[in-house]
């Protein structure tokens, strides 16, 4: 399986033909052949894992020698975030420098892959076989440093792309470095596309709807979707890399680009420039009225809901992306608001008979089943469905996590692994490895749940590298939240 010039040139934003693609697939066809016969990830890559990860590292030396700017925003932001270059790794930060390469650089990359490509463990990133490895290809990229072209049209098409004052040309951009960004997790970006799709579809049914469906993600997620190691949007990016370019007026803009997430509106009122529209809680919009139809087109007629994005980008008005109009009626509005408030308001009574059966601490613990059906059974004003516990009647070791917008959440087996000195079945011993469960399945965990593990340092125990004894734990503490970024992305 061999990388052709033409899937090369797919990892660039702008996608065009330049004169060092052929080169440049050269040293990425290298790399990925010294990279195959590897023992390190003998097991643990399939080919096209292993293919997309020469790929990463091959377009990072594109992107360093080019001055491009994708690696520099990583390190900038990192440094901001973290007081250090990079994450695992201690570089002298005198003598570190985004303009050259790094053989650490290299083995966090090959790190990155190896953990997208394998979902059930967290490997060692400073394993002295990733080391190895790591080494010999930065030995082959050092070696063509000073021959390799710069790609100086790349940097060119993407940096004076003009008219990125306003919302639409901007996101333009956003959406080409979403799809093609090599610090980006493109499995993850797909599968997540599909789902939204899925989600689109279920309540449009037609086929001129299904191609609304996919025209609305297409043009949602690049705006409101975190992605990369550390959790950022595609504006967010940019920003970083105009900004680490010297580009702070552009920088700002794009960073300080403000979101909505998707949901429903009602529009109250508009006139031939502006539009308000109100969401489900009360809160009202001024929006742009051409992002919702143009000035020269006949408004609709009758009450108008709107399920879409809000961008605010370099202006006071808000615009709307990824938009679908219902002129038939706003029934479906008034319901969903109604629906709405009644669970907000029962999830807040909830929460707060919780907290104050629980002394206001956030996180309870139980043995098992039956303590835990006992506790509820002593406050029978929070009984919940018939049903809603008994489906953990075989599992121990329970924490209760008392969360504000989801009322509550109940994880089996995470007693053993959160230290609290009011958690009196907590084991540092079991902690070491289960508590790596909040990176590798986040989705039995809620949001607000996972932050206060994290915030809170309450996982001390948690070790990626359980061979290397306090040295992985301490690796591991240090770099909590970064873990938390990369592994949570649009979670985080």
């Amino acid at each position: 399986m061999k990388i052709s010039t033409t899937y090369w040139r797919l990892y660039h934003p702008i996608g065009e033909e330049y004169a060092s693609d052929f080169y440049y697939t050269k040293i990425a066809n290298e790399v990925f052949s010294r990279m195959r016969p590897d023992p390190v990830l003998a097991g643990m890559y399939t080919d096209y894992a292993m293919r997309e990860t020469a790929m990463r590292v091959s377009l990072y030396f594109e992107d360093v020698i080019s001055d491009f700017g994708i690696w520099r925003s990583f390190v900038t932001k990192h440094r901001e975030l973290y007081g250090k270059s990079l994450p695992f790794f201690e570089v002298d930060e005198a003598d570190y420098y985004t303009n050259e390469i790094h053989r650490e650089d290299i083995q966090l990359l090959l790190w990155m892959g190896l953990q997208e490509a394998c979902d059930d463990r967290i490997f060692n990133p400073v394993s002295k076989k990733l080391e190895a490895l790591a080494e010999r290809l930065f030995l082959l990229l050092d070696g063509e440093f000073e021959k390799a072209p710069v790609n100086e049209k790349l940097v060119e098409h993407f940096y004076e792309v003009s008219g990125t004052d306003t919302f639409l040309r901007a996101r333009i951009l956003c959406i080409a470095l979403h799809s093609s960004c090599y610090l980006f997790d493109k499995k993850r970006i797909f599968d997540i596309r599909r789902e939204v799709i899925r989600q689109y579809q279920e309540t449009w049914k037609g086929e001129e709807e299904s191609q609304i469906a996919h025209s609305m993600a297409d043009n949602v997620l690049p705006v409101d979707m975190p992605v990369g190691p550390l959790s950022l949007t595609s504006f967010a990016w940019i920003g970083q890399m105009m900004k680490s370019r010297g580009d702070t007026e552009r920088g700002d803009r794009f960073a300080g680009m403000e979101c909505r997430k998707f949901t429903s509106y009602r529009l109250e009122r508009f006139d031939d420039r502006v539009a308000m529209l109100t969401d489900a809680e009360g809160e009202t919009f001024m929006v742009d009225r051409n992002s919702i139809w143009l000035a020269s087109e006949e408004p609709p007629k009758g009450a108008i809901t709107v399920l879409c994005v809000l961008a605010r980008y370099n202006s006071e008005l808000w615009v709307m992306t990824g938009g679908y109009l219902n002129t038939e009626d706003d029934s479906s509005f008034v319901q969903y608001r109604k629906e709405l408030l009644e669970e907000k308001e029962k999830i807040a009574k909830t929460y707060r008979g919780l907290m104050d059966s629980n002394g206001g601490h956030p996180l309870v613990y139980f043995a098992d089943y039956a303590e835990m059906e006992g506790w509820f059974g002593k406050h029978p004003e929070l009984t919940l469905q018939e049903d809603s516990l008994e489906e953990f009647g075989k599992d121990t070791r329970f924490a209760m996590f008392i969360d504000e917008e989801a009322a509550m959440m109940i994880v089996p087996g995470a007693a053993r692994w959160i230290k609290d000195e009011r958690n009196p079945y907590y084991d540092a011993e079991w902690a070491a490895n289960a508590a790596l469960r909040l990176f590798l399945e986040p989705d039995k965990f809620s949001r607000e749940m996972r932050r206060y593990l994290v915030e809170n340092r309450m996982i001390p125990d948690a070790n990626i590298s359980e061979y290397d004894g306090e040295k992985g734990r301490r690796l591991t503490q240090d770099n909590l939240d970064f873990l938390a970024r990369f592994f949570f992305k649009e979670q985080y």
